[in-house]
Parts: C-alpha cells; sequence; structure tokens
C-alpha cells in the first residue's frame, strides 16, 4: 500500500535505518479519496461493467434501468470522500463526525 502511495505522490520515502515515510503533502489538501484512489485504484467499483455476466445486457454500452443508480452512488461516495482531509481524520472522533454530517 505504501508503494502505491509513493507511486502516487502522497507519501515521500526515505531509505535507510531511520527512514521511513512521510507525506508529501499538507493534511489538508489530502484527502480519503486520494488515498483510496491510490492504493484501491478505485473507490467504488460498478461491478456490471469490470466484470459483466451478460455482455448483451452489462456492458457498457448496453441499456441498464439500475446502472444510473450505481453511477449516481459512485459520485455521491466520491465527492463526499472528496470531502474528507487526512488534517480532518487527526481530529476527535466527535469532531470528525460533526464534519462529516456537515457535508
Amino acid at each position: 500500500i505504501l508503494l502505491r502511495l509513493r507511486r502516487a505522490g502522497l507519501v515521500e520515502s526515505t531509505r535507510g535505518a531511520k527512514g521511513g515515510y512521510v507525506l508529501a503533502r499538507d493534511p489538508e489538501s489530502l484527502t480519503v479519496r486520494d488515498v483510496m484512489a491510490a492504493s484501491e485504484r478505485q473507490t467504488f467499483e460498478l461491478n456490471c461493467e469490470s466484470h459483466p455476466v451478460d455482455p448483451d445486457r452489462c456492458g457498457p454500452t448496453a441499456s441498464c434501468a439500475i446502472r444510473p443508480v450505481w453511477v449516481t452512488l459512485q459520485k455521491r461516495i466520491d465527492q463526499f470522500l472528496d470531502s474528507v482531509t487526512v488534517a480532518d481524520l487527526l481530529q476527535e472522533e466527535s469532531k470528525v463526525l460533526e464534519a462529516v454530517s456537515l457535508v
């Protein structure tokens, strides 16, 4: 995971006995979505597009009545994760809860 975060430019690494990892950006500018996208590649997978069971019904160009629901959910999850920063997560739980409930 740290290698993926380093490749995405979110952390920097130093080798050696006193080495380790540090954030490459300010915690205020680093969002939870940035971290998840770097480590997981995406925050929400549309299974029907990535693993279609029936290409005629489940492919990206096929007509599907439920896909707009999943696409909208994906966008809302990403927007929410973009609104929470690593700096927010450094606060006490009650303060984080207040911050995320305002979104």
